[in-house]
């Protein structure tokens, strides 16, 4: 939806999720100079199996340079 150039070492994200009244959507964002600033607009959740399974969110690192790094993924 939205590419976005990094300038730290370190990246903070953030996903706000909205199940009220049936609204089931997210927002995500990421933090830069200490602002949470959105990524892209909302988007909706589908449930589609015939019994309720949940959203669920995945988090992935991968190296743009060279092998190797590491990512920490906290509070989730």
């Amino acid at each position: 939806m939205e590419k976005v150039k990094l300038t730290e070492d370190k990246v903070r994200i953030r996903i706000n999720a909205d199940f009220e009244g049936g609204k089931d959507e997210v927002e995500f964002f990421y933090q830069n100079k200490n602002r949470w600033k959105r990524i892209g607009g909302a988007h909706k959740l589908y449930f589609k199996m015939d019994h309720f399974m949940g959203c669920r969110f995945g988090l992935f690192a991968y190296a743009t340079r060279e092998k190797g790094g590491k990512a920490v993924f906290t509070d989730f």
